[in-house]
């Protein structure tokens, strides 16, 4: 089985099923490949966007550059789903463990500005964003251990991300394809 280095936010509704190498009809498919990212048909306003996958390595710096900038921006943590769509899957173990701690860090972000507003919903996502961390440090990284991915089971965790992506659907501008 492949590394799914994005699982957690495929169940957060942020469909992923691209980069995290399988396709909408379950079936397993070359993360290279082309596939295009939900939703197909943009929204009003929305603009869709092709860009080429880029390996891992290359994509990291990428990654935690936007990360960054969009800390305590809500919509700017809402759009940065975009850059995790075009990067292919980690292939070693610190790329792993790298995107374990950007999977970490965005979730964190998230209950940061989610704080004001709904404290209990941060809360939970801070609790299961810490045990998907301990988890993944117990399993090597191994992104595919089934003790890992307990976060995409979480009752609380999906309903906290659902209410962010509900709170922040209107900050969508992009919808991102991922080419070959």
């Amino acid at each position: 089985m492949r590394v799914r280095h994005l699982t957690i936010l495929m169940l957060a509704g942020l469909t992923l099923a691209a980069a995290c190498g399988s396709s909408d009809d379950g079936s397993k498919s070359d993360s290279k490949s082309a596939t295009t990212v939900s939703p197909t048909v943009a929204a009003p306003g929305v603009t869709t966007t092709t860009k080429p996958r880029i390996p891992f390595a290359t994509g990291l710096a990428q990654m935690q550059a936007t990360l960054a900038a969009a800390k305590g921006n809500a919509c700017k943590l809402y759009n940065f789903s975009n850059d995790l769509q075009t990067v292919d899957n980690p292939s070693t173990p610190d790329e792993s463990k790298a995107a374990a701690d950007i999977l970490a860090a965005y979730f964190m972000d998230i209950a940061d500005v989610m704080q004001p507003d709904h404290p209990t919903q941060s809360t939970d996502l801070r609790n299961e964003t810490n045990k998907f961390i301990a988890q993944a440090a117990k399993a090597n990284y191994n992104l595919n251990d089934p003790s890992v991915n307990a976060l995409n089971n979480d009752a609380s965790f999906k309903q906290a991300f659902a209410l962010f992506q509900q709170q922040n659907s209107s900050c969508a501008t992009t919808t991102t394809t991922a080419g070959k």
